[in-house]
């Protein structure tokens, strides 16, 4: 497929699955790609966590995912998490000859990894990615294997972010201060530390969303679905409301969802015996 086909995909669809952390899972992506195909799905939009991944069994996932979808005439875009490879998506070839503010790179033909951030229409609605997020479990793992740096959000991206004002539509990893409050505690098995690093790029992105005010925001990171609408206090500017869509691990329930985008409608997916 190419380039100009692709965004020509992107734009003119009217309805697209939205999936949660995938973590390499070839098994899980295969299945999901044919069940959202038998819907009549032609774009995949990841909230990151997907699986990026170094060494031979990253790019034995990555070849299998982008054959699954080649076969369909698929695109997934990707809006990184945190456990990606951010050394290979730096390399990853720049997509040419797209609209303005539709930024990407090519990770395999039909993997596109959406620039952080990057703005684009789609169903007639403005959307918004921001990839990234703090890994709570940064002190267990092994940077450059585990974790990257640049998995953080950094200042300059929450300007690049703001200086476009509202979208509809919001698709991240992490999501603002606020969220899920009450939903996400502290747990035991987390430091003191991993969480102040955590609390850095949900910082970020309530920076973001004050000025964005999405609609919706779809986002993964927590490993549980939440569908709730949520109001965010912004001081000396006024409340808002949001609906927040956060997407589950895969093998379960509450990982993938539909979404109409002109109705903005949201209808779940069954593979695996479970309502997905």
């Amino acid at each position: 497929m190419m380039q100009a086909e692709i965004f020509k995909t992107v734009e003119t669809t009217k309805k697209v699955a939205i999936s949660g952390d995938w973590h390499g899972d070839t098994t899980w992506a295969l299945d999901m790609i044919r069940a959202v195909h038998d819907r009549g799905i032609k774009v995949i939009l990841h909230v990151g966590d997907f699986g990026i991944w170094p060494g031979k069994s990253g790019a034995s996932y990555l070849r299998k995912v982008n054959n699954a979808l080649a076969d369909r005439g698929m695109i997934l875009l990707l809006t990184a998490g945190n456990h990606e490879d951010y050394t290979q998506i730096g390399k990853a070839e720049q997509v040419e000859g797209m609209p303005d503010g539709f930024k990407a790179r090519a990770h395999a033909p039909h993997v596109i990894i959406l620039d952080r951030p990057t703005r684009w229409m789609m169903g007639g609605r403005s959307f918004i990615s921001v990839g990234g997020a703090n890994s709570i479990d940064f002190q267990g793992g092994t940077l450059g294997k585990d974790y990257w740096l640049d998995e953080q959000i950094t200042d300059e991206q929450v300007d690049l972010a703001r200086e476009g004002g509202h979208a509809e539509i919001m698709i991240s990893h992490d999501t603002a201060t606020g969220v899920m409050d009450g939903i996400v505690d502290s747990a035991s098995e987390w430091t003191e530390e991993g969480f102040k690093y955590a609390q850095k790029s949900s910082d970020q992105l309530k920076r973001i969303t004050d000025d964005v005010r999405p609609v919706v925001n779809f986002f993964g990171h927590y490993h549980r679905f939440i569908n709730r609408t949520v109001t965010l206090r912004v001081p000396f500017m006024g409340d808002y409301a949001m609906r927040a869509v956060c997407l589950d691990m895969q093998r379960r329930a509450g990982n993938t969802v539909i979404f109409d985008i002109e109705a903005m409608r949201i209808d779940e997916v069954s593979i695996w015996g479970l309502r997905v």
